[in-house]
């Protein structure tokens, strides 16, 4: 009885509306669910990390990036993209273990990037190779109060 009421709640049940995935390609999260940095017969894997903001009004982002074995947060900022704006980055290994995210652009972010010889770098706080990484859609920002970079 309790099988046939499982199977019939399976068929029956009301669909989460919590997470769905927009026919147009946009939402307001993007994960990558894997990167790495780790390398293969001497050759270091690099992660190259992109998002756009589709819309003309600036938005402000929130990005994690969690290692791969405890799942702890090894780097965190605000990103703040202008509308209609590109941002990428790549992550790549440091020589001695662990890995770092680097990047040309010149997009606002909390805590500010380190600039060194034209590339801005966030160093991670461990030396995990591999992790994940997750963008969330923070905040529209107002055109009246937007910003300049």
């Amino acid at each position: 009885m309790k099988r046939a009421l499982a199977i019939l709640f399976l068929f029956f049940s009301i669909p989460a509306a919590a997470v769905y995935v927009n026919g147009a390609g946009t939402g307001q999260a993007l994960i990558y669910p894997y990167y790495t940095t780790q390398s293969t017969d001497g050759n270091a894997f690099n992660t190259y990390v992109t998002i756009v903001n589709g819309h003309a009004q600036p938005k402000a982002l929130r990005v994690r990036i969690r290692e791969g074995r405890a799942g702890r947060e090894i780097a965190g900022f605000n990103l703040f993209l202008q509308g209609r704006a590109m941002w990428a980055a790549v992550i790549v290994p440091y020589t001695d273990g662990g890995a770092f995210l680097v990047t040309p652009d010149t997009a606002c972010t909390d805590p500010a990037f380190i600039l060194d010889t034209g590339l801005r770098y966030l160093s991670f706080l461990t030396d995990s190779f591999s992790g994940r990484c997750r963008m969330f859609d923070a905040s529209s920002i107002a055109l009246a109060t937007a910003f300049t970079s």
